[in-house]
């Protein structure tokens, strides 16, 4: 429920705070006093569109503060958690405007996008004029579910589609590949043959290069080799050298009585490593050559290698990856038609299952049509719709149009008169007759709302007496589900309401002030009295006025 609301510097209003009740609330006063400016403020607070005219002249900002109170399972706190905003029971929308024609949101002093605050303010607050979001044919199919609390048909609906898009998109993908690949196989076999017939090894490239370098340096390598064998293995090499040195020691260690030993291990270790030294010396100069291996074979296949390579746009070492994924497709292609069955036979049946489950809410959604049609032919007679008639059409969309919500066209058509065709909402009735359809419809769907504030602007207008009553106890009985306020001009409407606001205007020698304040059952009785008999108030009009507020109370 909207709690308070705050509004500094917004046209006519300079400083004003507002607390709301639970239930009915009517909000009245003059023409010219102000109240369409309460809605244009909570307007503001609610994310609406504005401009600089809303601010008070002469001042920089305005400035409007919303409190809302709402249960812990309210829809908002779900919307709140997903953009990461912190709310309890309390939640604060304020937005500032400013005169260059800025604008600043907040929720509970957080500051947020203009979209989502007017995302937010949509889900706690829905105003209704003479039109009426119910006009639009889009919405009917919604609320014709809400209205038949259809929602574990709607789910069961929603995941039969979910599977058969899957299990079609799927197909259709697969037969795309399919055919794209069967497009594609003389070339595949031919890039398949061609790899198979360069036989790329693992780490080819690598040994390729080490091999070309070896040849590139062999004569430079041959005269290294030769001086290294040489100064190792020569009757002076090192190795001779140190056999000599060991004996030498062994025999000095001998005569010292193993004075030397740490000396010989030491010599022992060297004489182990330079043979080891020694031996590979000896078989690394092969340079793992096959013996047909010239340096013009090894460049010959280092350009086959890569020239393939550059064809598939891949490394060397990917070829063996590339092989492997055209034997795939082959392979694809070879089996593609049992896929392609197997596939469609699992489409088919997520089709069937799904128009199942389709046909299922389609007979609630029609039984849902009737009772509604019946319900709403009862609330039609006190608005004076007497003759007025509801009819749900229904037709059965294209394939292709089919969504989670099945495949139901569905629209509220009317007639306002015997023997009249029956049409769109908003071609057939008048502004007057579309309020009141749209407040009986409101009540009967009242029970599946999710807001927390419904407001009513002149909703009464062009009618008095008995429909007026009628809409001011269906207004009460609506407050019994969510909070209502309805900005009224008649008598009829306001004394049914459980609280009354009245705007006037205050004028001082510098400015005019709008001002709101909450009546008491006299002051009440005075407001109603003189919307009953204009400026001059009578004892008749205060009479009446007391028999309207006893009938609002006792209804």
């Amino acid at each position: 429920m909207l709690q308070t609301l705050s509004i500094t510097n917004v046209v006519l209003i300079d400083q004003l705070n507002l607390e709301f009740k639970l239930g009915f609330g009517a909000l009245t006063g003059e023409t010219g006093a102000g109240k369409s400016i309460l809605l244009d403020a909570l307007g503001l607070a609610l994310g609406e569109r504005s401009n600089t005219s809303l601010i008070r002249p002469k001042e920089e900002q305005a400035v409007v503060t919303a409190e809302f109170l709402v249960h812990e399972n309210h829809p908002i706190h779900k919307l709140l958690n997903e953009q990461g905003l912190s709310a309890g029971d309390t939640i604060i929308l304020r937005r500032i405007l400013t005169k260059d024609g800025r604008s600043k949101a907040f929720v509970n002093d957080q500051t947020v996008s203009l979209n989502l605050l007017r995302t937010i303010g949509e889900t706690l607050v829905e105003i209704h004029g003479q039109f009426d979001h119910l006009l639009n044919a889009a919405t009917h199919r919604a609320i014709l579910d809400n209205f038949g609390n259809l929602e574990p048909f709607c789910q069961e609906t929603k995941q039969a589609f979910k599977a058969y898009e899957a299990a079609k998109q799927m197909y259709q993908n697969t037969e795309m590949k399919a055919k794209q690949q069967l497009q594609n196989q003389e070339y595949l076999n031919y890039c398949l043959n061609e790899i198979k017939g360069l036989e790329p090894q693992e780490n080819e490239e690598e040994i390729l290069l080490q091999k070309r370098i070896k040849l590139q340096n062999s004569a430079k390598i041959k005269d290294i080799y030769k001086s290294s064998l040489d100064a190792l293995s020569h009757e002076r090499g090192a190795e001779a050298l140190l056999l000599q040195a060991y004996k030498n020691i062994h025999k000095a260690n001998e005569i010292t009585h193993g004075t030397l030993d740490k000396i010989l291990i030491i010599l022992d270790r060297a004489l182990i490593e330079t043979s080891e030294a020694l031996r590979q010396l000896q078989t690394s100069f092969s340079l793992d050559l096959q013996e047909n291996e010239t340096l013009e074979s090894i460049e010959d296949r280092l350009y086959q290698l890569r020239s393939l390579a550059r064809k598939h746009n891949v490394n060397i070492s990917d070829l063996t990856t590339i092989k492997n994924k055209i034997e795939n497709d082959l392979a694809f292609i070879q089996d593609s038609e049992e896929t392609l069955n197997h596939l469609r036979e699992i489409m088919e049946k997520a089709q069937l299952i799904f128009e199942q489950s389709a046909t299922r809410i389609s007979n609630a959604r029609k039984d849902a049509a009737l009772r509604l049609e019946k319900a709403l032919a009862e609330e039609l007679p006190p608005l004076k719709l007497e003759n007025a008639q509801l009819k749900v059409l229904f037709s059965e969309l294209e394939e292709s149009n089919w969504s989670e919500a099945g495949y139901d066209h569905v629209q509220f058509t009317v007639s306002t008169n015997y023997g009249m065709p029956f049409g769109s909402l908003a071609k057939i009735a008048s502004g007057g007759e579309r309020s009141r359809f749209m407040l009986a419809l409101k009540v009967l769907l009242a029970n599946n709302a999710q807001t927390s504030l419904i407001i009513f602007d002149e909703i009464d207008a062009g009618v008095g007496g008995a429909v007026a009553s009628a809409i001011g106890q269906r207004l009460k009985r609506l407050s019994h589900q969510f909070q209502v306020l309805a900005i009224t001009h008649s008598p009829q409407v306001a004394s049914y309401a459980h609280y009354h606001l009245h705007a006037y205007k205050n004028e001082d020698s510098t400015r005019v002030h709008t001002q709101v304040s909450i009546l008491n059952q006299t002051e009440r009785r005075e407001e109603i009295a003189r919307m009953l008999a204009g400026a001059t108030i009578t004892v008749e009009a205060r009479a009446a006025a007391e028999q309207l507020l006893k009938t609002g109370i006792l209804s």
